[in-house]
C-alpha cells in the first residue's frame, strides 16, 4: 500500500495562486545587465561570470522548488484566528464545521477544488474548542471556554446566508470552560465536560423540553474533565480527568456506575518525592498521571468495554468499564522515560519537552466494498509530544506481554490523529511542527507528508474523497487556516 503526494487542483487554485506564481517568476528571473562582473582582472572572466550567474540561477530555482514542496495541499482556507477543532457531518462529509479562537465557528462546504463558506456562527464569548454533529447530521453542537454549549439546526443554517447569532438552543450549567461535547449515538442528547470537574447532559432535540438539563455528573473528578463521550452503545457516559480518574456514569440516574483512579502509583511516588524535598504542603499544578486523551475500544475488537487513556506523563492505560478495574499499562509507552521521572511536571518544562499522549484513536471497521489488498484488524494509534507514534492491534491489547506492532518516529510531537474514514489501516498524524504524516498502520511506513502549515496542527480530520480510492485529510492549524490534502490509497 502506498500513497503518492497530494497534488493541488489547478483549476481551483490558479486564481488564488496567480499572484504568488508571478512573484516567484519575478524572484527567479535574472537580468544579465544587473549582474556584477566578478571576473574583472581575472583570466577567463567571461566564463567565470557565466558560471557565477548559472550557479545563482540554479540556487534560486532550487529554492523555489523547495518553497513549493513546503506546501503540497490542494486547498488552503484562511481565518482571522487559529482553527482549533474540526467535525464533518456524518450524512454529508462535504459539510465541515470549524471551531475558532475568535469565539466563532464556521460552517463550510468543501468541494473538489474549493471551499464554500456557508455560515459564521456567533454568540460565544470565548474560544470554540469543540464541534460535533449529531449522528443523524441534523444538529451541530459548539462547545466553548465560555462554559456554554450552543446547538444549531443544520437545515436552517443551510437555507440562509450570512452570519448567524441565534442558535436553536444555548445550553448552560458548567461553572468553567467546556472541554468537549459528545452526542448520543442514536439520539439528540448531548453531553459536555467542564474544567470545573463536572460533566453535563442536556436534551437538545427539537421537541418539547429541548434545552433541559437531564443530568449533572459530579463527585468523581477533582480537576478538569478533559475527555469524555457516550459509550459506544449509548448506555453510559464515560469521563476522564486531569486528576487521573476514569468514571462511568448511569445516564438515567446520574450515579457513578464504576470508577478508577489510574494514577495511584504516580501520586504515591510524587508524595514520597515531596516528602524527601520538604514540599509536603505544596500542591501540584499538574497532577502526576493526569489524563489528556481517551478512546473507547470498539466491539469489533472482540473485548468487553474498555477505555484506553493517555496521560500527561506518557503512559497509555486500560480500564475495564463494567468494573472500573485498571487492567494495566501498554508495553512500549513511556519506555524512553527514566523510571520515576515525569517530564511533564519538571520546572520549566515546555510542551515540546513533555511526553504527554495527546493523540489516541482506534481505527474504524472496514466499510463494505472497500478495496484493500488484505483485511485489516482494528488498530490503536497513540502519539506523544516527544514524536513517538505507537501502533497496537486492538485484539491483543489485553494479552500479557503484548507490545506495539510498530513504533514510528515522527518529525515532531503528535497533537491529533485520525484514521482513514472507510476503515483502511491508514492514519494521519498532526504534529507540533505543522506537518501531517500519513502512516500505514500495518507496516509502520510513512506514506506521505502533508506540508504547508507554519504553526502546530490543532486538529485533524479524514473524510472520503470525491473519487474512488481517494480520501481527504483536513488539518486545522494555529496559523489561522485549514488545509485540505487529497490522497490516494494504492492497493
Amino acid at each position: 500500500m502506498s500513497i503518492p503526494p497530494s497534488t493541488p487542483d489547478k483549476d481551483a487554485s490558479d486564481a488564488r495562486q496567480g499572484d504568488e506564481e508571478q512573484q516567484e517568476q519575478e524572484d527567479i528571473y535574472i537580468n544579465p545587465d544587473d549582474c556584477i562582473d566578478l571576473g574583472e582582472g581575472v583570466d577567463d572572466s567571461a566564463e567565470v561570470a557565466a558560471d557565477e550567474r548559472a550557479g545563482v540561477a540554479a540556487d534560486l530555482l532550487e529554492a523555489a522548488d523547495e518553497e513549493e514542496e513546503r506546501d503540497n495541499c490542494s486547498i488552503t482556507y484562511p481565518f482571522t484566528d487559529a482553527a482549533l477543532c474540526l467535525a464533518a457531518n456524518p450524512k454529508d462529509h462535504t459539510i465541515v464545521a470549524v471551531g475558532l479562537q475568535n469565539d466563532t465557528a464556521e460552517l463550510l462546504r468543501i468541494r473538489p477544488g474549493s471551499v464554500e463558506p456557508l455560515r459564521i456562527l456567533r454568540g460565544h464569548t470565548d474560544s470554540v474548542v469543540s464541534v460535533a454533529f449529531s449522528s443523524d447530521g441534523e444538529l451541530l453542537a459548539t462547545g466553548s471556554y465560555d462554559g456554554t454549549v450552543k446547538v444549531w439546526e443544520v437545515a436552517k443554517l443551510m437555507a440562509e446566508t450570512g452570519d448567524c447569532s441565534t442558535p436553536m438552543l444555548s445550553l448552560e450549567g458548567p461553572g468553567e470552560g467546556v472541554e468537549w461535547v459528545s452526542w448520543h449515538p442514536k439520539g439528540h442528547a448531548v453531553c459536555a465536560g467542564s474544567q470545573d470537574g463536572t460533566a453535563w447532559m442536556w436534551w437538545a432535540g427539537k421537541s418539547s423540553g429541548g434545552g433541559n438539563v437531564m443530568q449533572v455528573f459530579a463527585g468523581a473528578h477533582g480537576a478538569a474533565v478533559n475527555c469524555g463521550s457516550f459509550s459506544i452503545d449509548g448506555k453510559a457516559v464515560v469521563t476522564a480527568g486531569l486528576d487521573g480518574v476514569v468514571a462511568v456514569w448511569n445516564p438515567r440516574t446520574g450515579a457513578i456506575a464504576a470508577s478508577c483512579r489510574t494514577n495511584e502509583e504516580e501520586l504515591q511516588r510524587s508524595q514520597r518525592q515531596r516528602q524527601q524535598d520538604g514540599d509536603v504542603d505544596m500542591e501540584e499544578e499538574v497532577p502526576e498521571g493526569g489524563i489528556v486523551s481517551m478512546a473507547l475500544m470498539p466491539p469489533e475488537a472482540g473485548s468487553s468495554p474498555v477505555a484506553v487513556v493517555g496521560t500527561i506523563d506518557g503512559d497509555v492505560k486500560l480500564v475495564q468499564l463494567e468494573t472500573g478495574k485498571l487492567l494495566g499499562q501498554l508495553r512500549g509507552t513511556s519506555d524512553v522515560r527514566i523510571a520515576g521521572q515525569s517530564a511533564a511536571t519538571d520546572e520549566g518544562a515546555s510542551p515540546e519537552d513533555a511526553y504527554s499522549v495527546e493523540a489516541l484513536a482506534f481505527s474504524k471497521a472496514m466499510s463494505p466494498g472497500t478495496a484493500a489488498a488484505q483485511p485489516s484488524p482494528i488498530l490503536l494509534a497513540a502519539g506523544d509530544l516527544k514524536g513517538k507514534l505507537l501502533i497496537y492491534e486492538a485484539s491483543k491489547l489485553l494479552a500479557r506481554g503484548s507490545g506495539p506492532r510498530h513504533q514510528v518516529t515522527l518529525t515532531s510531537g503528535a497533537t491529533r490523529l485520525a484514521w482513514h474514514p472507510l476503515g483502511l489501516p491508514v492514519v494521519a498524524v498532526g504534529q507540533t511542527d505543522g506537518v501531517v504524516e500519513v502512516v500505514n498502520g500495518l507496516t509502520g511506513e510513512i506514506l506521505s507528508k502533508c506540508l504547508g502549515h507554519q504553526e502546530q496542527i490543532l486538529d485533524v480530520l479524514c473524510v472520503p474523497g470525491f473519487e474512488e480510492g481517494w480520501f481527504r485529510v483536513i488539518s486545522a492549524g494555529d496559523d489561522n487556516c485549514i488545509k485540505i490534502f487529497d490522497l490516494q490509497v494504492m492497493a
